[in-house]
């Protein structure tokens, strides 16, 4: 096999080759969470698997925040995250806040792209792509998601 050749082929396993993924950019989600033990195992598995969709063109890694819950959120995203190499989580001991759990989660992640999702996911995880595809466009240093902006619709809003 000739030079040109190695560098696009793809390895039919599920280990990614290192020619392929230095190419690829690499996307931190950060996903805070308080309190979400009803919901986190089952919102995790939706985040990782929409995030598998794009490993085609991103590296990934899900970083979550457990900010001072005062139930199991803390112990499930660890127990999610024992096999899987690209999810972290942080503890916060106390209840800091949704800006100091950003702002943790910011510190100690390594993408090329940060992308925050909440994990009652009132965002579609779809959003993810659609996000990082206009940030590309436009070079922007920013990209926020917003149901206020023209276009934009809120479902699950109070208020």
């Amino acid at each position: 096999m000739n030079a040109a050749n190695k560098a696009i082929r793809f390895i039919s396993s599920d280990k990614i080759q290192p020619e392929r993924a230095e190419s690829r950019p690499l996307v931190s989600v950060v996903a805070p969470a308080y309190n979400e033990a009803l919901i986190i195992e089952k919102n995790l598995a939706v985040l990782c698997e929409y995030m598998e969709t794009l490993e085609d063109e991103y590296r990934w890694e899900l970083i979550v925040v457990n900010d001072g819950s005062r139930d199991e959120t803390g112990e499930l995203a660890d127990a999610f995250s024992r096999n899987r190499d690209n999810v972290r989580v942080l503890h916060h001991i106390r209840n800091f806040g949704l800006g100091q759990a950003l702002r943790y989660g910011f510190n100690n992640c390594r993408g090329d792209y940060v992308v925050t999702m909440d994990l009652d996911l009132s965002y579609s995880p779809d959003h993810i792509g659609r996000l990082l595809t206009r940030i590309r466009e436009t070079r922007a240093k920013i990209v926020i998601a917003s149901p206020y902006a023209e276009g934009g619709k809120c479902q699950t809003c109070r208020g």
